[in-house]
């Protein structure tokens, strides 16, 4: 019995703490247990509506069968319409890609293109300048430095360097 004696000590104690605490909580902090209380309320009150949801629910099926039914075909179509746009993006951004690498390989050689200018003479430049086409032109003028951007102005006739300038403007405008 005296091995019993401290577990039971410790139980009484133990039931006496909790005790305490329970009828001691609503003296110390009132403010705590009227909340618990207004929680408390408002679960029982919520469960009691949803339990009344789920009884109106239940007796609607039968009426709201053939909509469910049709509500479930149009997600399905939409779904559809979602995947078919989804692969035309998919389709378009491969498209895009492409079209990006091929420009910016087109970028880089117009660039080192762009960079040999300065070692033509003026009348070299003039004789190649009147030979490219606008598109090539506009290129090698995109990605030339200032200085060889005065020179591509200055090989051209007045009327190519102000149409250049002009489609320039007009695509800056755009963007």
């Amino acid at each position: 019995m005296s091995k019993l004696a401290p577990v039971a000590l410790l139980l009484v104690g133990l039931s006496a703490g909790f005790a305490g605490v329970y009828f001691g909580m609503p003296k110390i902090r009132p403010a705590y247990v009227e909340g618990l209380h207004v929680k408390f309320d408002s679960l029982r009150a919520l469960a009691d509506t949803s339990v009344i949801a789920v009884d109106s629910v239940a007796t609607d099926t039968t009426l709201d069968e053939t909509a469910m039914l049709d509500s479930l075909s149009e997600l399905r179509a939409q779904i559809a319409r979602l995947e078919q746009q989804s692969a035309e993006i998919a389709a378009s951004r491969e498209r895009l890609s492409g079209t990006l690498d091929s420009l910016a390989t087109t970028g880089g050689e117009a660039a080192e293109i762009a960079a040999t200018l300065s070692i033509l003479e003026d009348d070299e430049l003039a004789e190649v300048v009147n030979k490219l086409d606008d598109r090539v032109l506009r290129s090698l003028y995109v990605t030339a430095s200032r200085k060889n951007k005065a020179r591509l102005l200055k090989a051209m006739p007045p009327e190519r360097a102000g149409k250049l300038i002009r489609s320039l403007f007009d695509a800056g405008s755009r963007s």
